[in-house]
């Protein structure tokens, strides 16, 4: 009873969504701290209606490969995931790769685990090759690896790190945490309001 009370107060009120904006902004640290490990990330299959033979080059938004017909293909992740527009395009040009250039570097082998960045925790299936394109930005870092299976298909694998991810999820927490406090405070409110009534 006297906790409803208290938080039928406005100071009350008040300090239930500081409280609760605390939390938010400990639970944001909590899971960037997860996240940053690469444990979320998860593969996803680049959709085609047709195989592949080999990966021709790579940067972290887009891929090029060669298809079992001899035909190069162009995939890229921004227009597939803003624009909706997911299909391989026929591309004859080799774009030139971006080893250690302007912070940026590739790495191919026929095996996705790598020294230079965090590695996924598992493959996708039998990797016969695997790209891995690195780019250092001023407060956010992101790789992207590609793998091609025994079965002709491709994969990718995303993850990213530094201080803007942490700003996003302390900034998303503290957001989520007030509002569940505002929603508490007013159910309590509510049952405050009628136990007094009722009383």
């Amino acid at each position: 009873m006297q906790t409803f009370k208290f938080i039928s107060t406005n100071r009350g009120f008040a300090i239930l969504i500081v409280s609760g904006a605390i939390l938010g902004v400990f639970a944001g640290i909590i899971v960037n701290g997860i996240y940053s490990t690469g444990m979320i990330s998860t593969w996803e299959l680049i959709e085609s209606p047709f195989k592949f033979s080999n990966i021709v080059s790579a940067d972290t938004i887009t891929i090029w490969a060669k298809s079992t017909e001899g035909t190069i293909y162009k995939w890229d992740l921004v227009e597939c995931f803003e624009e909706n527009d997911c299909a391989w395009k026929e591309n004859e040009e080799i774009p030139f790769r971006r080893d250690n250039f302007e912070g940026s570097f590739s790495k191919f082998g026929n095996t996705c685990q790598f020294d230079e960045y965090i590695t996924p925790r598992n493959e996708p299936g039998s990797v016969i090759q695997c790209a891995l394109t690195y780019m250092d930005g001023y407060d956010l870092s992101q790789a992207t690896y590609y793998a091609l299976l025994d079965d002709g298909t491709i994969w990718f694998w995303m993850h990213s790190r530094g201080s803007l991810n942490l700003k996003l999820f302390v900034l998303t927490w503290s957001l989520t945490g007030m509002a569940l406090a505002v929603v508490a405070g007013l159910i309590l409110r509510f049952l405050a309001t009628r136990s007094l009534k009722r009383n």
